[in-house]
């Protein structure tokens, strides 16, 4: 039986803290290897959605 996928990336990644450093570098690779990114952050906005836009 085929189950339809909500997500067209059948991997996913969570992101804490991705606005800058390790948490952008790691989300930024982890999407270019492919993965769908999910990006969780409590502060620094505009450089969490700078991070997204490069993605």
């Amino acid at each position: 039986m085929h189950t339809p996928h909500a997500f067209k990336h059948e991997k996913v990644a969570i992101i804490t803290g991705p606005s800058r450093g390790i948490g952008a570098a790691i989300g930024k690779r982890l999407a270019t290897d492919g993965f769908a990114v999910v990006m969780n952050y409590a502060s620094r906005a505009s450089d969490a959605q700078t991070v997204v836009r490069a993605i």
